[in-house]
């Protein structure tokens, strides 16, 4: 039997015991010695890390090391002893650095997670990448040119706002929306009023209702790219910070524009959708 910290959902985590897997065809077995947390994990955990990364429950630790102790058919027996550590890198196999055999180059690690459309993406243009020792000590540089997918302006209309989507901000913090997971945004300071940014929001042909969900009390202000005034509501107080109430007003604007969010009090937005 081996033993694993198992994480069965943001903020859950016990001790289990599995059953040491044999080997299949081309595989090996390695007995690990130790494994590493890094911040990836530590995202995993508080339920951070990006959709396309994680599925639980999960076993953290990709960073480890230790001795091979079994081999499968078509493996040699020479690997059995042999120290070694993982590749913490998973190529996609299909882009064009991968099919010439440079998977350490492969262009799909270049993307993002496009807090806009919900997705990984990579954007096109040149991409510079360093191998080195360390940041001072980079060995060889490569210029690569990626095709990549343009980015879109953001469905508003179609999908709303999640208020921790925000491309910039200032003076907010992020909040537990509820008990288990999701995120909402406050002021850092109450007394403060804190800014969120929206790039390139997109109303169709025009809205006119705003409605932002939160908890808390105070107010959330609607602003567009050249600083007209587009809607306020006053939010609560609501019967704590987990509970939530949708409060509207009428909001006319139309095409495509920045949006800019001010927040003022204990206001705790999670979600903004439109209509019209």
């Amino acid at each position: 039997m081996s033993r694993a910290v198992l994480v069965e959902r943001p903020g859950s985590h016990r001790l289990v015991e599995r059953e040491v897997p044999a080997p299949g065809p081309g595989e090996v077995r390695v007995r690990v010695a130790a494994a590493g947390i890094c911040l990836s994990d530590r995202e995993l955990y508080e339920g951070r890390r990006a959709p396309g990364y994680v599925r639980y429950p999960i076993v953290p630790g990709h960073e480890w090391s230790g001795t091979v102790d079994a081999v499968g058919t078509g493996v040699g027996p020479a690997l059995l002893g042999r120290p070694c550590v993982a590749e913490g890198f998973r190529s996609c196999g299909g882009c064009e650095r991968c099919r010439y055999g440079e998977t350490s180059l492969c262009t799909a690690a270049l993307g993002h997670w496009d807090v806009a459309h919900g997705r990984w993406t990579v954007e096109p243009g040149a991409y510079e990448l360093q191998a080195g020792a360390s940041s001072a000590d980079v060995r060889r540089t490569v210029r690569v040119e990626v095709a990549g997918e343009a980015p879109g302006p953001r469905p508003v209309l179609a999908a709303g706002l999640a208020a921790a989507d925000y491309d910039e901000q200032s003076g907010t913090v992020l909040v537990d929306r509820a008990k288990t997971s999701g995120d909402a945004v406050a002021p850092a300071d109450p007394g403060v009023p804190g800014v969120l940014l929206y790039r390139a929001c997109t109303f169709g042909d025009g809205v006119t209702e705003i409605a932002v969900t939160a908890s808390g009390a105070g107010e959330v202000t609607f602003f567009a790219a050249d600083g007209t005034t587009l809607a306020g509501v006053v939010v609560g107080p609501t019967d704590g910070p987990y509970a939530y109430a949708t409060v509207a007003a009428a909001c006319h604007v139309r095409g495509v524009t920045d949006l800019r969010v001010e927040l003022r009090g204990r206001v705790r937005p999670a979600h903004v959708a439109c209509s019209g």
